[in-house]
């Protein structure tokens, strides 16, 4: 059974919303260890409690997460190639532990590539918190290579 949309089927301006996710002390541990990013504010609780009087979270395990809750709607699933780049990507505001976060996105640009099977999908993603605001917490355009039924 093939999963997802095909390139074609999908229109300019579509809108999905993902599930949610609650970002755990776990997340922010393993994240900073893994790739590196041991800076005190990350991992020193004094430090950054004096500094930003909360815990927060890097903006690189931000976009990790919203790219996952992206994966995990399965719309593009067995049609997806290669994730190609992020694009215009703004940090509007902090993440901490224990916040809530899920992703507004919809179908921004696409465009047949006669060197590739199907094309390239634009979407623009808008990573908002769980608040009374629905604080917007990042913003950005992620582009796609993306097949279509007969391409495979």
């Amino acid at each position: 059974m093939v999963r997802g949309i095909p390139f074609e089927d999908l229109e300019i301006g579509r809108k999905f919303v993902t599930k949610r996710r609650t970002i755990r002390e776990s997340d922010c541990y393993t994240f900073v260890h893994v790739t590196g990013l041991t800076e005190p504010l990350f991992y020193d609780e004094g430090f950054v409690m004096k500094l930003w009087g909360k815990r927060i979270i890097p903006g690189t395990l931000t976009l990790s997460v919203a790219l996952g809750l992206v994966v995990q709607e399965e719309i593009f699933a067995d049609y997806a190639r290669a994730l190609l780049g992020f694009d215009d990507v703004r940090f509007t505001s902090p993440v901490e532990i224990g916040d809530t976060l899920y992703v507004e996105f919809e179908v921004y640009d696409k465009k047949d590539k006669a060197s590739l099977p199907g094309g390239i999908v634009t979407l623009k993603n808008t990573v908002k918190k769980i608040s009374r605001d629905g604080d917007v917490v990042v913003a950005r355009f992620l582009s796609h290579h993306m097949t279509g039924r007969k391409s495979g």
